[in-house]
């Protein structure tokens, strides 16, 4: 059971078949319906998100700060999407210390996009979650401006960032 700590809103939904796969007490929140040959996901909560501001803070950008959400995420909402993006959407493995995405470029050929978003060098190995990689080719980047002022935050300008090699992945 999920306890939001926000205002929101459950609309009166009739879903006639699927399943519930979210509640909050003891209202049906979200289900997941069979759709064609996929599934989809319906929320009662409009856009999924608090329906009063929860912040009266402007909306400014602070060195090193995040930025304030008036109307943040669902409890409900952020655990059902992270549930169904790390169930259904893997391709491919690459740990927990870095960032990806995936897109398909054509019948089982794949473009990867790795991001390390910390400032060291993290280990890097691309898995499928099912058959092999029958090829891996790194599309180079020019990282000219990794010496340019301002290309680290403040207060980590001199952090050691790593190489990228064909095991690892600079930070940055």
């Amino acid at each position: 059971m999920v306890v939001e700590q926000t205002a929101f809103q459950l609309c009166a939904c009739s879903v006639t078949q699927g399943e519930v796969v979210a509640k909050v007490g003891t209202r049906p929140a979200a289900w997941r319906v069979p759709y064609g040959q996929g599934t989809v996901v319906v929320l009662a909560s409009p856009f999924g998100i608090a329906s009063e501001k929860v912040t009266t803070k402007p909306i400014t950008s602070q060195v090193d700060e995040s930025l304030p959400t008036p109307f943040p995420l669902l409890v409900h909402v952020s655990q059902l999407v992270g549930q169904v993006t790390r169930t259904t959407s893997m391709i491919f493995d690459l740990g927990q210390q870095v960032t990806f995405s995936v897109s398909s470029v054509g019948p089982d050929n794949y473009t990867v996009a790795v991001f390390n978003p910390d400032y060291e060098e993290h280990p890097l190995a691309i898995t499928p979650v099912s058959g092999r990689i029958a090829a891996l080719r790194e599309i180079a980047i020019p990282d000219d401006e990794r010496n340019a002022t301002g290309y680290l935050p403040a207060g980590s300008e001199h952090a050691s960032l790593g190489n990228d090699t064909a095991t690892t992945i600079a930070g940055g």
